[in-house]
């Protein structure tokens, strides 16, 4: 099984599946011809926490109770959620510090970019680091 999580914007949720479903059958055709059981999934969770249906349905697949199926699907659309806003808080940056840690729910509201690239944004600076 070959799995695939796209996290579109809400409204793209349908046409990303169909893409991703599209890029996918050449490798899937493949491995049946050589004889495999092949088949591809793809999940979604939006970019600003909606989890399409596709996400629990694979969980139940995998052999989750159904507890902890509603438990990863609220954690997944959290973390979709908050990198969403990381990088949204992050826009005017044209440096991004991998070594910084993602936005916890406790400190979204005062979240900001990484204070050593503040200030340089492409319109005052236009070499990239």
């Amino acid at each position: 099984m070959n799995a695939e999580l796209t996290c579109p914007a809400e409204e793209g949720i349908e046409a990303a599946q169909a893409r991703k479903t599209r890029s996918y059958c050449d490798i899937t055709d493949a491995a049946r011809v050589r004889g495999w059981t092949a088949e591809t999934v793809t999940i979604e969770a939006g970019a600003r926490g909606f989890v399409a249906r596709t996400l629990p349905h694979f969980l139940k697949r995998l052999g989750r109770c159904p507890k902890n199926i509603n438990s990863d699907c609220k954690t997944i659309s959290s973390i979709a959620a908050r990198c969403t806003y990381t990088i949204y808080l992050a826009r005017e940056s044209i440096v991004w510090d991998a070594k910084r840690e993602l936005l916890t729910e406790e400190f979204a509201p005062t979240a900001t970019p990484n204070p050593e690239s503040r200030g340089q944004t492409r319109a005052n600076n236009n070499q990239v680091q």
